[in-house]
Parts: structure tokens; sequence; C-alpha cells
């Protein structure tokens, strides 16, 4: 499935010469109610935009945990002008393993759960499929 033309940021777009690339980017806004899918139920959570760019990363629950401990559990609004690393890690979705953007901590997250949902390392194997 192609999501090149959403407004919402995707593991495709941080595609760059076959690969995915690991990223710092600064936050430039905090978007309210941003439509995000759980499970099978359509919901709204917080979105992120960026500096030099137009697309907006929703925070599913494991990404919103990431970005509150890399910048602080405060206000989403103290996170404008604060730098993030959004990397690409194969994670599991029901019941197929696939490409998604997580927030990478500077230290490790000290929630177990957290720390398996990052996912998994891509690996030139799996880029040959």
């Amino acid at each position: 499935m192609k999501y090149t033309d959403q407004v919402y940021l995707r593991a495709e777009h941080l595609l760059k010469n076959g690969k995915y690339a690991t990223v710092k980017v600064t936050i430039e806004n905090i978007v309210e109610d941003c439509p995000i899918k759980r499970g099978d139920k359509a919901a709204t959570t917080v979105g992120l935009s960026f500096a030099k760019t137009d697309k907006i990363l929703g925070l599913n629950k494991t990404n919103h945990s990431l970005v509150c401990w890399e910048l602080g559990e405060g206000k989403p609004q103290d996170w404008i002008g604060k730098s993030i690393t959004l990397v690409v890690r194969l994670v599991r979705n029901k019941s197929v393993i696939e490409p998604a953007i997580r927030v990478w901590p500077t230290k490790p997250h000290p929630n177990q759960r957290v720390r398996e949902q990052m996912g998994t390392e891509i690996t030139e194997e799996w880029y040959a499929k």
C-alpha cells in the first residue's frame, strides 16, 4: 500500500535509496485530535508536526510513551522546539510483521512492555525479500 501522498508520516516516507533512514526531527507543533486506528476502532491521539516537512506523526501508545520518556511527561506543548530521533523497525501488527516508525530514545525506556514494542532491527536479509 502506498502512503506517500498522505499527510501522515509513515515508514515508507523514510525510505532513502531503498533503505529506511534514521532521522532527527524538531517538533514544530502539536496536533490535537489526530486520527489514529486502535485495533478495529477509529480514535484520536496527539500528533506531532516537524520543521522542514509537512507530514504529521500520530502518536500510538508506544511512541507517545517514548516521547514522554525522551522529552518529559509535561504538557505536549512543552515538546515544541525539541528534537527526537525517528527510526523504522519491524513490529508485529496483529499477525503481520511490518515496518513502523518508532521514536528512538537516547536512554533505555524503563518499561519492559514498551521496550518489547520498539520492534527489531531491519536487516539486509529483510530488504532482500
